[in-house]
C-alpha cells in the first residue's frame, strides 16, 4: 500500500498528533516502569478516522518487533483495490482492534500486557516557549513559526542564534515550529531579545505555536495559499483579543483540501478550503470544524458550518473564540466547552456569535 505513518511521542502531551497516524507509540509511566501505549488505524484524510487504542502497553524492548508485526500485517492484508483505501485505517476498521492485536501477538510469539489509555494523555500539545532541558542549566527555545511560514532571512538568523547561544543544533516540530536546543540559562535573555527583533517573540500567545497550515498552494490542490490565509486570520485575532489570547491553549489548523495535510480534523478549530457557488460562479470558501471532548482520551473535530466565504472566515473564527471566552465554565478547555453542546447548539452558537 501507498503509505504508512508511524509516530512516537516521548511524553503524554502527544505533540506528534497520535490520533491521526497509522501507528502511534506514546510513552507512559506504569507500575512496571515506562512503556508505550499503542494506537492503530488513524488518518486525517477523507474520511478521517480516529486511531484506536490497542488496549496494550508495549515495553521498550518489544517496540521494534511490534512495529514490524504491524507493518507485515498491513503488507499482507492491506487493501489494493483502490488507491483511496490503501491505508491501514481501512484494515483496522474492517478487522477491529481485537483481531489486529491477536495478529500482532501471534507474530511476536507472546501476549501483550493490557493497558487503558483513556484519561492519561493530552494529545496535540506543543512545548511552548522556553523550557528547561533534562541537562542541568540548559534550556530549549521553541520559536513560533506562524502556519509554518518563514522567510529565508529569519531562518538564517535563527541558525546563527543557535550557534551563538546553543550548540548549533535545531529541531523541527510537527506544529511547524523551530527549536533551538542546549541554550545556557545566562543566554536566555539575549536570545529572547534577538528573536523578538526578527518578529519571532517567544512571549507571544500560545496560538502562535499551535496554529498550522498546509502548503496546498505548492501541490496545486488548494484554491489559495493556506499559509497566507492563516497568517491573516491570526493577525486579526491578535489585533482583536490582544492579551486575552495568552491564557488560551487553542489549536487552529487549516487544510487546502480534504487530504487534510494541515490536520484540521485534529484541531480545536479546523478550516478546510472549498469552492463556494456565488452568483452563478465560484468563490473560495472554508468549511469549519470544531472539536468536542467528552471525557475520552481525544476526538476528531466535526463539521459544523459549510462554505463560509474566505473573506468572512477570520470573523467567523473571531466569533467562535469570543463565544468561548464569554461562555466557558471555570477553566474548561475549548474542547470541553464544545463537548457540553450538541452539534446543533454549536451550529447555532457559530451563527449567532453569542453566549449560551
Amino acid at each position: 500500500p501507498r503509505k504508512f505513518k508511524p509516530t512516537i511521542s516521548g511524553c503524554q502531551i502527544g505533540c506528534t498528533i497520535p490520533e491521526v497516524n497509522d501507528l502511534s507509540f506514546l510513552a507512559v509511566r506504569t507500575d512496571r516502569g515506562i512503556g508505550f501505549a499503542t494506537l492503530v488505524g488513524g488518518g486525517a484524510g477523507a474520511p478521517p478516522m480516529l486511531a484506536r487504542p490497542l488496549g496494550a502497553v508495549v515495553w521498550p524492548n518489544d517496540v521494534f518487533d511490534v512495529a514490524v508485526a504491524i507493518v507485515e500485517i498491513f503488507r499482507d492484508h492491506g487493501k489494493r483495490e483502490s488507491k483511496a483505501k490503501a491505508r491501514f485505517k481501512w484494515l483496522v476498521a474492517e478487522w477491529g482492534v481485537q483481531k489486529v492485536r491477536a495478529s500482532i501477538e501471534d507474530k511476536i510469539g507472546k501476549r501483550l500486557d493490557d493497558y487503558s489509555i483513556n484519561g492519561t494523555i493530552q494529545t496535540g500539545g506543543e512545548h511552548i516557549g522556553i523550557q528547561p532541558q533534562k541537562q542541568d542549566g540548559e534550556f530549549y527555545v521553541n520559536v513560533p513559526v506562524v502556519g509554518g511560514n518563514i522567510t529565508n532571512k529569519q531562518l538564517m538568523r535563527i541558525s546563527e542564534l543557535s550557534e551563538r547561544y546553543g550548540t548549533g543544533e535545531l529541531r523541527l516540530t510537527t506544529s511547524q515550529n523551530i527549536i533551538v536546543i542546549n541554550v545556557r540559562q545566562e543566554s536566555l535573555f539575549n536570545i529572547k531579545e534577538e528573536l523578538k527583533g526578527i518578529g519571532e517573540s517567544v512571549e507571544a500567545p500560545p496560538m502562535r505555536w499551535t496554529t498550522i497550515a498546509c502548503a496546498g498552494n505548492f501541490c496545486g490542490k488548494a484554491p489559495e495559499s493556506p499559509k497566507q490565509r492563516m497568517k491573516m486570520i491570526l493577525a486579526q485575532l491578535e489585533d482583536e483579543f490582544g492579551e486575552s489570547l495568552n491564557g488560551l491553549n487553542l489549536r487552529l489548523a487549516l487544510s487546502g483540501c480534504p487530504n487534510a495535510c494541515g490536520r484540521h480534523v485534529a484541531a480545536d478549530i479546523g478550516l478546510q478550503a472549498v469552492k463556494v457557488k456565488v452568483d452563478g460562479g465560484f468563490d473560495i470558501g472554508y468549511d469549519v470544524f470544531l472539536r468536542q471532548v467528552n471525557g475520552d482520551y481525544t476526538s476528531l473535530a466535526k463539521l459544523v458550518r459549510k462554505g463560509i466565504l474566505a473573506s468572512e472566515v477570520a470573523d467567523t473564527v473571531r466569533k467562535i473564540i469570543s463565544t468561548y471566552i464569554a461562555s466557558k465554565v471555570g477553566s474548561e478547555s475549548f474542547g470541553e466547552f464544545c463537548g457540553r453542546h450538541t452539534k446543533e447548539e454549536l451550529v447555532a452558537l457559530l451563527r449567532s456569535g453569542s453566549g449560551d
